[in-house]
C-alpha cells in the first residue's frame, strides 16, 4: 500500500513538474514572440510603446500564439496530438470543427489587446481605425462564442466556467485593491490599457490553472 501511495505521489509530482516546465516554457516563448513582433514593428524601438501598451500587446500575442497552436493541431491531427497532448488522433478529428472555431476565437481575442496597444496617443494605428477594428473583433468573437457554446463538451464547459470565476475574483482582488489604494492616494491610478492587458494575463493564467486541475496540459 505504501509503495502504491509513493508511486502515485511520484507520478503526481512528475506531472506537476512537467506542467510547470510547460508553463514556464510557454511564457518564455510568448515573451520572445512578443518582443520579436514589437521589434519588427518599430525596428528595435519596442519600448517606445510604453509599459501599459506592452502589457496589453504581450497578452494579445500569447492569446494569438495559443490560438495558432490550436488551429495547427486541428488542421494536422496526426502532428497535433503530440503538441496538444491528446492520446487519440481520432479525438482531434472528432472535435476538429470546434477546435478550429476555438482557435480562431483565441486569435481574435488576442488581436483585441494587440490592436489596442497599437493605438493610443503615440500609437502606430489611428485611434479611429483601432476602435472600429476592435468593435468588429468583439462582434465576431461574440457571435462565434455563442455558436460554439452549444458544441462544447462537459469538460471544456467546466474549464471555461471555472476559469471565468477565478478570473473575476482575481481581477477584483488585484485591480479592486489597487483602485482602493489609488482613490486613497496611496498608489498612482492604473493606466486603462494596462488594466485591460493585465486582466487578459490573469485570464490566461486562470485558464491554465483550471485546465491543469483536470489533467489537461
Amino acid at each position: 500500500m505504501n509503495e502504491m501511495t509513493g508511486s502515485a505521489a511520484d507520478a503526481g509530482g512528475t506531472t506537476w513538474k512537467k506542467r510547470a516546465v510547460q508553463l514556464v516554457a510557454g511564457g518564455i516563448i510568448g515573451a520572445a514572440t512578443m518582443y520579436g513582433t514589437l521589434h519588427f514593428l518599430e525596428e528595435g524601438a519596442a519600448w517606445d510603446f510604453g509599459v501599459d501598451a506592452l502589457v496589453a500587446m504581450g497578452a494579445g500575442v500569447v492569446f494569438m500564439l495559443i490560438g495558432l497552436i490550436v488551429l495547427a493541431g486541428a488542421a494536422a491531427p496526426k502532428a497535433g496530438k503530440h503538441f496538444l497532448e491528446v492520446e487519440d488522433e481520432a479525438d482531434l478529428r472528432y472535435q476538429r470543427r470546434e477546435l478550429l472555431w476555438g482557435g480562431l476565437i483565441l486569435v481574435m481575442i488576442g488581436a483585441v489587446p494587440f490592436v489596442l496597444g497599437l493605438g493610443g496617443p503615440d500609437g502606430l494605428v489611428a485611434n479611429e481605425v483601432a476602435l472600429w477594428v476592435i468593435v468588429a473583433l468583439v462582434a465576431a468573437i461574440t457571435l462565434l462564442s455563442i455558436v460554439i457554446k452549444f458544441r462544447r463538451d462537459e469538460l471544456n464547459d467546466a474549464i471555461v466556467k471555472e476559469s471565468a470565476t477565478y478570473t473575476f475574483y482575481a481581477i477584483m482582488l488585484f485591480f479592486g485593491g489597487w483602485a482602493v489604494a489609488a482613490h486613497l492616494e496611496y498608489l498612482a491610478p492604473f493606466p486603462m490599457a494596462a488594466f485591460f492587458g493585465g486582466s487578459m494575463w490573469i485570464w490566461i493564467m486562470m485558464i491554465f490553472f483550471a485546465a491543469f486541475k483536470r489533467g489537461i496540459g
